[in-house]
């Protein structure tokens, strides 16, 4: 599916005939198209804007307004030249990049990068994201709208399991997942966890919960604290956190609400125990 899109660099020019007033436009696809978002750029009188100069870049970001009213950007795109001298560059969304949103409303906008300057030339638009007919590839159908949600999509490691704890890695990678690894008290480095994985759709990519009921654990005493264990999972028996000759971070992540079910709260505030 093409998208063409008129993207406006306001640099005091009078204003073409031909420019809108706004550059903002509402786009709408499928989950799970393979889309590509052509976006030529002109000025405010409409001549092209030459992208060829080093350095320059256009970025797409899809996002949502979370409480309380912060935008978060959900997924990001940098736009390939395909004639940079008349200002034109195209998007490519591959089926897979939204599986983990919810169809309906979301936003979205793109960010010129030139000369050193950042101008956005389409500002916060309305992006409809329509429900699929087919199954979405690479995944399983959506799951719950991660954003005001428990859960977030995140880039983990192909070794990361169900139930592992993860820690923030690194910054988003270039689909605008977060990037997470299994926990490890041991190293300070890969502390503290933010929440636990609770699905796969593919080996690098999961979905981690970081805050509420979790479901579909055995063996846990009601009423009990949670803690991160040190082979990155949970666990109740604080004592049998191993031991480290440099110490071992402990975390509180949360109460046991039944002997299936965690309240999950994870604590980030970290006590280090030490050998005596």
């Amino acid at each position: 599916m093409l998208i063409s899109l008129t993207g406006v660099l306001e640099d005091g020019t009078p204003r073409g005939s031909d420019v809108p007033p706004s550059a903002a436009q509402t786009i709408a696809f499928p989950q799970g198209s393979d889309v590509t978002l052509r976006v030529s750029v002109v000025n405010a009188a409409g001549i092209p804007v030459d992208l060829s100069a080093s350095g320059t870049s256009l970025t797409f970001s899809v996002k949502k307004v979370t409480w309380p009213f912060e935008v978060v950007p959900r997924v990001t795109k940098v736009a390939a030249f395909t004639n940079a001298r008349w200002g034109v560059a195209e998007f490519t969304i591959r089926p897979g990049d939204m599986w983990y949103l919810k169809p309906g409303d979301w936003l979205y906008d793109i960010w010129l990068t030139l000369d050193g300057a950042r101008n956005a030339v389409v500002p916060t638009s309305r992006l409809v994201l329509q429900a699929s007919v087919a199954p979405v590839p690479h995944g399983p159908p959506p799951h719950e709208d991660v954003v005001g949600g428990n859960k977030l999509a995140a880039r983990c490691l192909t070794t990361n399991q169900v139930g592992d704890c993860v820690c923030i890695r690194a910054d988003r990678d270039d689909d605008g997942l977060y990037r997470v690894e299994r926990a490890d008290p041991r190293v300070y480095a890969k502390m503290p966890a933010a929440g636990v994985i609770v699905s796969k759709s593919a080996a690098d990519r999961c979905l981690f919960q970081w805050i509420g009921e979790l479901l579909g654990l055995t063996g846990l005493t009601p009423g009990r604290v949670v803690f991160l264990g040190t082979d990155g999972r949970l666990t109740q028996d604080a004592e049998a956190i191993t031991p480290d000759p440099d110490g071992v971070y402990v975390q509180n992540m949360g109460m046991a609400l039944a002997g299936d079910a965690v309240l999950l709260a994870p604590n980030f505030a970290l006590v280090k125990r030490v050998p005596d």
